[in-house]
């Protein structure tokens, strides 16, 4: 498996080897998008050294609980675990304890993610189900610090288009 170069020292790998493990996963999963909170003020704050420590952390607090843990972005890993919807809300809530428990601040207050869950169904490609749980991890977007389950009742399948802008009163 690819490592992720920063993170990659405690097992995470990269965005090319989660693609990988997905497409070959043959039995029902879900996906865990975390995103780190404010991650932008920790680096203005505490120096990108400071920065890079605390994904490390986060990396590893993350693979203490599931050991397929892939790096995506600069501060959003996603999580693989076999299993339903319901094991995927029970890891996402470990794992927010754990990455609130680890010890860095910012003046915005304690580190925090957003979890967001989605689960696999019959014949959906590992791509719907990424996208389904970044639906979810944006739905907390204002609130921070949650785990959020993507629900076809409750949230669009997509990204609405964007509509054209109200010509001035």
């Amino acid at each position: 498996m690819e490592l992720d170069p920063l993170t990659g020292a405690t097992g995470v790998g990269t965005r090319a080897a989660f693609r990988d493990v997905v497409q070959r996963l043959d039995h029902p999963f879900a996906l865990l998008l975390v995103d780190i909170d404010d991650m932008k003020t920790f680096c203005d704050e505490q120096g990108l050294s400071v920065g890079d420590q605390l994904l490390i952390d986060v990396a590893r607090a993350l693979r203490s609980f599931v050991p397929g843990v892939f790096r995506v972005g600069g501060d959003e890993f996603v999580a693989v675990i076999t299993g339903t919807a319901d094991d995927g809300i029970a890891t996402g809530e470990a794992m927010r304890c754990a990455v609130r428990s680890l010890d860095y601040r910012s003046s915005r207050g304690p580190l925090s993610v957003k979890v967001g869950v989605a689960a696999s169904e019959l014949e959906m490609s590992s791509e719907t189900v990424l996208i389904r749980a970044d639906i979810a991890m944006q739905a907390g977007q204002g609130v921070g610090d949650c785990v959020t389950l993507y629900d076809v009742d409750v949230h669009r399948p997509f990204p609405q288009e964007p509509r054209a802008p109200r010509p001035p009163p």
